[in-house]
């Protein structure tokens, strides 16, 4: 089941850049913390650009660094639900 989307209003007031905003998305589709080179790969940017990017976010509160058997990951930051989508009922 794939996550609603976020309102682009929304991503936009949050002042991401386009590279940063491709970032976040795939934290915010991934089920599970990934490394910075599988990160990388999937948003197709250079693995120290994200590293940089992934720093940025964590400062802004966006991501969150976790230990997961010895190995450093990141994941999007719960408590950011608001921001999604949710239909509307009348």
């Amino acid at each position: 089941m794939k996550k609603p989307q976020i309102n682009p209003k929304i991503l936009g007031s949050l002042g991401l850049s386009i590279n940063e905003a491709k970032v976040f998305e795939v934290l915010r589709t991934q089920t599970l913390g990934r490394d910075i080179a599988k990160i990388a790969r999937v948003a197709g940017l250079p693995r120290m650009t994200v590293s940089d990017i992934l720093h940025r976010l964590k400062e802004r509160g966006l991501a969150e660094r976790v230990t997961m058997k010895r190995r450093s990951n990141w994941k999007y930051k719960r408590g950011l639900e608001f921001m999604e989508r949710r239909p509307v009922k009348w």
